[in-house]
């Protein structure tokens, strides 16, 4: 430090430090002149492997989000380095890659960087085999359809669904055959996703997997919604959202509850929409202090203001769907365009200048401002 050949940076209360990048450089020559150099990278790859698999699988509340992500964007350069070094290797080496993309999913999901997860996991799927190959598969079909690539995660998730069922695991084959099931009502191909979920319901009830029939409900209950099946619907997301409430899994909950404002909006029900959206703006603003992996919740608060006259705050959650939007956390395709005439409405009866202030101005906010916003717009 004394003589300009490190950099010291603050990283909480320690220090981290960074090497100059022409004696990176050098340094690098030296090693591959000694050897070294592959297992120096080995134990490099090994290392952030072991940092990647302490990251929850899932980083949907706030508390994980402040500890990990800062935590994995200060290494993304070493994360990035030894998955390009482990992907021109064989064997176990080339295991590590694909382990370390896996490990490193949540993290992209939670980051926004979509399109980087899909790619990793798709530069790694080739070297997967087994097990691994599965994790893979599921990770992927989740990061394509947050893209709207609902061809591609349609593809993913029925590889992964043949392999469970070349396993003889029923149960696994039902879980993702529910998710395809989703995948192809979002396709336009409703009789066939509605097949599909019928079957996963059957294996998943038939199993007493509470959890399993919670989710082809609701997928069940989409469906309905976007076939205008308003009573079929309701049942549907209720019944997945008692699991999800009982379980006290307070994400998926909100998920269900904001697909039921959806349809209590479509019945006129605007009372009982305003009351379940501040359960749901509680959860996201409470105990999950921001939710940014579902645009759903952003969707029923934004339509719900908008029926109810309250343009500003529509707009607001408008501007912050835009931004997400353009990040890769995308609603879902057959929603999105059956609500858009609504999104049309708002625009048309706003003056331009105030719209793009209001949309810039929800574009900034974080996922926990914009839930505590529209809970107070709410009342």
């Amino acid at each position: 430090m004394d003589r300009s050949l490190i950099v010291a940076e603050p990283d909480g209360a320690a220090m981290r430090y960074r090497i100059l990048e022409v004696l990176r450089q050098y340094g690098q020559s030296r090693l591959a002149e000694s050897g070294q150099d592959d297992q120096a990278r080995r134990r490099h790859a090994q290392h952030y492997l072991r940092l990647a698999q302490l990251v929850p699988p899932i980083l949907w509340d706030d508390a994980d989000q402040r500890r990990w992500l800062p935590r994995c964007r200060a290494e993304r350069a070493n994360f990035d380095a030894a998955l390009h070094w482990a992907a021109g290797r064989a064997g176990q080496t080339r295991e590590v890659g694909v382990e370390l993309a896996c490990a490193l999913a949540p993290f992209w999901e939670a980051e926004g960087s979509i399109s980087e997860g899909l790619t990793r996991l798709e530069a790694v799927l080739p070297s997967a085999r087994g097990a691994l190959r599965t994790r893979v598969l599921d990770k992927a079909c989740r990061f394509a359809f947050r893209q709207g690539d609902y061809a591609l995660a349609a593809a993913r998730i029925q590889e992964s669904a043949e392999i469970k069922r070349a396993e003889g695991d029923e149960l696994g084959m039902a879980h993702r055959n529910s998710q395809l099931g989703l995948y192809r009502i979002c396709q336009g191909e409703p009789g066939a996703g509605r097949v599909l979920l019928e079957q996963a319901l059957g294996i998943t009830s038939a199993h007493g997997d509470e959890h399993g029939t919670a989710a082809a409900n609701v997928y069940l209950g989409v469906g309905a919604l976007l076939n205008d099946e308003t009573d079929e619907a309701q049942r549907r997301v209720l019944a997945g959202a008692a699991v999800w409430a009982t379980a006290g899994d307070q994400p998926r909950l909100a998920v269900c509850r904001s697909a039921l404002v959806l349809v209590l909006l479509e019945r006129g029900d605007l009372t009982g929409a305003r009351a379940v959206a501040a359960e749901v703006l509680a959860i996201v603003a409470g105990p999950l202090r921001g939710m940014p992996e579902d645009a759903g919740w952003l969707w029923a608060a934004m339509l719900l203001a908008e029926a109810e006259g309250r343009d500003q705050a529509a707009l607001r959650l408008l501007g912050a769907i835009g931004a997400w939007s353009q990040r890769g956390h995308r609603w879902i395709e057959p929603l999105r365009r059956r609500y858009q005439p609504v999104t049309d409405r708002l625009l048309e009866r706003t003056d331009p200048a105030v719209a793009a202030a209001l949309m810039t101005e929800g574009a900034a906010m974080s996922p926990l401002e914009l839930a505590a916003r529209a809970l107070a717009s709410n009342g």
